[in-house]
């Protein structure tokens, strides 16, 4: 973010030659290949009033014409070291989005620390000072805490925004070592997901060395960045680490100089939405800042572009197997999550193009299009048949069409996590957690007591556990009052005796293993067994699943499916 608030974002884009009208394409779906979790995409309302109810819905409503985001990034105001009253227009942002969509949730930021524990005692430039590490973190879990005490439970809090852009505002510098520093120091005592670094250019400089310091990785729940004068990319260190990569502040402007976006600025930065889901496997999308997404009361181009993802694309979604660029100009990425699928089809050709796309993983007998093109905007389309598990639809010249049906999986249906571990096969990195620590080794473990299906050694070889408290796994995207089985892989990797590891479990408030012993069902160490359990999802269509202490030692778990 610049002076005045406003970036202008360097992007060169090739559309590529134009197809020939009437071409067609194949492009083949795979729900049964799975990537990353979706969290969300939202936005941020930093500096701004409260909106107006209208801004509100039209942003985070999921009515006709409406945005449906699902995230909402705050700022943390420094103006006072114990909050309150300054906090109080960003506390009313928070509730208003989620009183118009629970599934809303909302993370801060703080741009300084308050002047009084800064190096040049200032909220522009300077450092925080070692010495007030500790009251910087009580600090953070103040705002934690004042947005509960008003309804709203904070997702995640961050460090800091831009550690490496000092600009003549708020702003505050942190080195990769100083924030290592910090989130090894303090990273305990944070009271939720606790996200960094938040890097202007997504430099990596600036998280690395906290992804390779095992006294400090555990804290840490999401790697964020902005990509400012860079194009989205994997990140690799993160993603084995099992952290949420999420990419939480960019803007575009206009061509033209324009006062507002046109259906191809839409167009450009949709297709930097796609390169964020389809390259960077970014877990969750958040556009600046609400104002550059608004026309007055009612949404842009930029707006409807990102509703074309945020608002069939729910958390707990996963992005799914696609050709993602099939031809010159055509951009195509999947998702699935509570029995719903969608194909997001970006066409940036001057020509429309005929697409066949081809259903693998999912048995639907029709498809509804919604269309952002230059005369429509999130328009619902008549529904699609579905034929032998195909359709064929003419994607609009510079369009991006999202196309959603609700069906039965044709396999691949069960939810994995390596709890504590990275990405194996179908087995997703370690997400969906709040507390714990992340352990790996590399003893061999034996599977001969386990039966159904066998996760791999690596998911064998991680854990998160509690050390002295609890650890809770929050799995969204299911059908309220739906019906799953819930299976649970422990390996003990420490005690080496009975009754010196005793633990509890609970599934959606239910305890379902009382001071378990895993070292005396297994009959020693690095031997894999397995507890299954029914489980009905909760109202907000989620399994928690809670490990918290027993007689003695802390809670472990290394592997969670879900089916």
């Amino acid at each position: 973010m610049t002076t005045n608030f406003t970036r202008i974002a360097v992007a060169f884009l090739c559309f590529g030659l134009a197809l020939a009208a009437g071409a067609q394409t194949t492009d083949n779906i795979n729900f049964n290949t799975t990537y990353q979790t979706i969290r969300g995409f939202g936005t941020s309302t930093a500096w701004q009033p409260v909106l107006n109810s209208t801004q509100a819905n039209n942003l985070f409503g999921t009515g006709a014409g409406e945005v449906g985001l699902t995230i909402l990034r705050s700022r943390i105001d420094p103006s006072s070291t114990t909050g309150g009253s300054n906090w109080a227009t960003e506390r009313s942002n928070a509730q208003q989005a989620q009183s118009i969509n629970s599934q809303v949730i909302v993370f801060a930021t703080p741009w300084t620390p308050p002047a009084v524990w800064k190096t040049n005692g200032s909220v522009d430039d300077g450092s925080l000072l070692t010495a007030d590490y500790d009251n910087f973190a009580n600090y953070l879990n103040a705002f934690v805490a004042y947005e509960k005490a008003g309804g709203v439970n904070l997702y995640a809090i961050s460090v800091q925004n831009e550690p490496d852009f000092l600009p003549s505002y708020e702003s505050c510098g942190y080195s990769g070592a100083q924030m290592d520093a910090f989130v090894k120091q303090e990273g305990s005592k944070i009271t939720t997901k606790l996200m960094m670094p938040e890097s202007d250019t997504f430099n990596t400089s600036e998280s690395d060395p906290t992804l390779n310091d095992s006294s400090a990785v555990g804290y840490v729940s999401i790697v964020a960045g902005h990509t400012y004068g860079t194009n989205p990319f994997y990140y690799t260190n993160a993603k084995n680490k099992g952290k949420d990569v999420w990419m939480t502040e960019v803007t575009y402007t206009p061509a033209n100089g324009a006062s507002q976006p046109s259906i191809s600025d839409a167009i450009s930065a949709a297709e930097l939405y796609h390169q964020s889901m389809a390259t960077a496997q970014y877990n969750a999308y958040v556009y600046w800042w609400t104002p550059l997404l608004l026309n007055g009361n009612s949404p842009n181009y930029y707006a409807y572009a990102l509703g074309q993802y945020s608002k069939f694309v729910r958390p707990g979604y996963v992005m799914t197997g696609a050709n993602n660029n099939p031809t010159s100009g055509i951009y195509v990425t999947s998702y699935k999550g509570n029995n719903n699928y969608v194909i997001v089809a970006i066409n940036a050709n001057s020509n429309a193009t005929s697409m066949t796309f081809p259903i693998t993983g999912a048995t639907l007998t029709s498809v509804t299009p919604y269309e952002t093109s230059a005369s429509d905007q999130l328009a619902q389309l008549s529904a699609i048949n579905v034929s032998n598990n195909s359709f064929t639809y003419p994607i609009p010249a510079q369009s991006i069409i999202t196309f959603v049906g609700t069906g039965s999986s044709g396999g691949g249906g069960t939810v994995d996590i390596d709890a504590g571990g990275a990405a194996s096969g179908s087995w997703s990195a370690d997400e969906d957690f709040s507390g714990g620590t992340a352990l790996t080794y590399t003893n061999a473990v034996s599977t001969s007591l386990l039966s159904g299906t066998i996760p791999p050694q690596i998911v064998l070889q991680s854990q998160r556990y509690g050390s002295g408290s609890s650890f809770t796994y929050t799995v969204p995207g299911y059908t309220s009052g739906s019906s799953h089985s819930v299976t649970l892989y422990f390996v003990e990797n420490y005690v080496t005796g009975t009754g010196q590891r005793e633990f509890n479990v609970l599934i959606n408030g239910t305890q379902v293993l009382t001071n378990y012993d895993v070292y005396a069902v297994a009959g020693g160490q690095y031997k894999a067994v397995q507890k299954s359990f029914n489980a009905t999802a909760n109202s907000s269509g989620q399994i928690v699943i809670e490990f918290s202490p027993g007689a003695i030692q802390n809670p472990m778990v290394s592997g969670i499916a879900i089916q």
